[in-house]
């Protein structure tokens, strides 16, 4: 399988797609199997920061209420930092775009009995 980027303008602006191509033994050339969608760049082919919004989010939280009140010392610091900050964003932190709920809240209220 072979895997191209390609930057495609539509209507002045750039847009990043993959493509994925295969070989097709019947007719003996390739042919594309799937294409997606990667988000917004500029005319170089790289990704912008807006193209993945939910992410730069996350690790903006992560960075402010983790990382840079008390640097870490060591690996096994950060690591631990880590894992207590996921827990902390999936049981305790509540989020906007679930109505100020935690996601464990959510998951619980939007589970059929």
């Amino acid at each position: 399988m072979l895997t191209v980027r390609e930057v495609r303008r539509i209507r002045g602006h750039s847009y990043l797609y993959e493509s994925h191509f295969v070989w097709d033994k019947i007719r003996k050339r390739s042919r594309r199997a799937w294409s997606r969608y990667l988000g917004p760049c500029d005319a170089k082919g790289r990704l912008r920061a807006q193209s993945n919004g939910l992410q730069e989010s996350f690790h903006g939280h992560l960075k402010m209420d983790y990382l840079w009140i008390r640097e870490p010392e060591s690996f096994w610091e950060t690591r631990a930092r880590l894992a207590e900050s996921i827990r902390n964003n999936n049981e305790e932190r509540p989020h906007s775009s679930l109505g100020y709920l935690t996601p464990r809240e959510f998951a619980e209220r939007n589970t059929a009995p």
